[in-house]
């Protein structure tokens, strides 16, 4: 199996509203509506600067109402990937992405004295890789200190009241 964090990224054309991607999910049933996830999956639209992270709907609003999504497993079978519905056409020029955004869970237990099944340990197993990749995506788009500066040393930026205003530099010390 492929894993990515990132299942599609692509600039659209007007009158696209359907991306499909091959690359396997693990949820396609749940809606999160606070985190905006279909299951574990994220829309995010960028056009002219604006970012917009897209709602998942099981039905679309009537009238349409932009920047709602809606997914569907290939064959019913989020490992084969799937397609992403948008509630209205795009105008051409955006900037889509299509990423999976799994629970940082488990959801496969073992029983002692119980019978491990294959199928299901490889799928937790899965689950596991594809949180650490979204880990690693998070962290190579931080910040990032030598190993070699002293301990002493502290990097806190203080609260957003504190941050206001300022930008983050360094001196000569």
């Amino acid at each position: 199996l492929e894993f990515r964090r990132v299942l599609f990224r692509s600039t659209a054309t007007a009158g696209d509203t359907q991306f499909t991607f091959n690359i396997p999910f693990f949820d396609a049933s749940t809606i999160d509506t606070t985190n905006k996830k279909y299951g574990d999956i994220k829309v995010t639209r960028e056009a002219a600067g604006v970012i917009t992270q897209f709602t998942p709907k099981e039905t679309f609003s009537v009238p349409a109402v932009d920047g709602e999504f809606k997914i569907i497993a290939t064959n019913n079978d989020p490992e084969q990937g799937g397609r992403v519905t948008i509630s209205t056409a795009a105008t051409g020029g955006e900037k889509f992405i299509v990423e999976r955004d799994v629970a940082y869970s488990q959801q496969y237990d073992l029983q002692e004295g119980s019978t491990i099944d294959p199928t299901a340990l490889n799928k937790a197993l899965d689950r596991v890789v594809a949180q650490n990749q979204q880990q690693n995506d998070l962290l190579s788009r931080t910040v990032d200190f030598p190993v070699t500066d002293s301990p002493s040393t502290t990097y806190t930026v203080g609260s957003e009241t504190t941050r206001a205003n300022k930008a983050l530099g360094f001196d000569a010390s």
